[in-house]
């Protein structure tokens, strides 16, 4: 029989999660990030008798009456696959309990399809995703040369280029290095236009998520100045992809796709196996990140559970609030 257990403690959670391949947006830290921002976590640990066998980090948020809250696993929950639907049954009947408070349960795991008699649970599939389903993963233990072989002429000779200059990535370790990088992703979202949270959510995720967090920067070896950075979370042999960003004087250096192959290069020394370029987007993006000479991959997106008698009005509110939210944003641009 497979009971959850709320727990409580952070290296009791990062345990399991480390010892089950969750991802790293199911680490305690990535939860305690998200409570400074309108979320507040529980982190539920599936148990079959006194063994671990999956875990959920849920995140819920409150919602204008009547529909009160939602809640939403961002990269889960995580198990063997072999225990996927068990896990989904257990959290099912948890969940429903939860009906008279929250509307929702939203999951959006790394399974690239549902477990067979989900749907008899009353899950199903939405396409109001909050992560971008398809992403493009990189397996980390292949042959660095034959990876460069696979990629287009000019990144392998921007990224030959880059190694022959010397140039290397470290980790920011001072709050100097950290506003630095910032200062470079602010650069690039005003020229892409592209909004960004505020200062404290990129502070406190490099200071809560602990020994997941790879914040790395590059230096022009003249004279110490930070010109990119690339930032991912890691868990266990995996490595999430969260920012990273080419500020002009490096655009002119051509150091993005070489401080990129450095980074994966140090992620695998690190005992990094797979790495998640985090999401496809666009075709510019994408093309970007396909020619790194990774795996396009098609998670299922986001899989709903109904909790609630107000979810069908719910649902047809969210994407017109969403369209109300993307206009204020216009406004605010303006």
């Amino acid at each position: 029989m497979i009971k959850p257990f709320v727990v409580d403690d952070e290296k009791t959670w990062n345990d399991a999660v480390d010892q089950l391949h969750g991802h790293p947006l199911q680490s305690y830290g990535w939860g305690e990030v998200k409570a400074g921002y309108g979320w507040t976590p529980i982190r539920l640990l599936f148990k079959d008798d006194d063994k671990n066998i999956g875990g959920a980090q849920i995140l819920r948020r409150k919602l204008p009456a009547p529909f009160k809250s939602m809640m939403y696993v961002p990269r889960g929950p995580f198990c063997d696959k072999k225990q996927r639907l068990a896990v989904l049954e257990a959290l099912t009947e948890w969940a429903k309990a939860q009906h008279e408070k929250c509307v929702e349960l939203v999951c959006e795991p790394e399974w690239k399809e549902a477990p067979s008699g989900s749907d008899k649970l009353g899950w199903h599939a939405t396409k109001n995703h909050i992560l971008l389903p398809s992403t493009v993963l990189i397996d980390l233990n292949q042959d660095p040369d034959a990876m460069l072989a696979a990629m287009p002429k000019t990144r392998r000779q921007d990224i030959k280029k880059y190694l022959r200059n010397g140039f290397q990535l470290e980790p920011a370790k001072t709050e100097a290095d950290f506003r630095a990088c910032l200062d470079i992703y602010k650069e690039i979202a005003a020229r892409d236009k592209f909004n960004l949270h505020p200062d404290q959510y990129y502070h406190d995720i490099w200071q809560k998520t602990g020994k997941y967090n790879r914040l790395l920067m590059l230096k022009d070896p003249s004279d110490g100045v930070v010109v990119a950075f690339q930032w991912a979370l890691i868990s266990n042999e995996f490595a999430f992809a969260l920012f990273a960003g080419v500020g002009a004087r490096g655009r002119k250096m051509r150091v993005n796709a070489g401080a990129k192959w450095q980074c994966m290069q140090d992620l695998h020394k690190d005992g990094v196996a797979l790495y998640d370029l985090n999401g496809l987007l666009n075709e510019g993006v994408d093309t970007y990140k396909k020619a790194f000479h990774g795996d396009e991959v098609h998670y299922i997106g986001s899989f709903e559970l109904p909790l609630s008698k107000w979810y069908g009005i719910y649902t047809k509110a969210l994407p017109a609030g969403k369209k109300a939210l993307h206009a204020v944003g216009k406004i605010k641009k303006k």
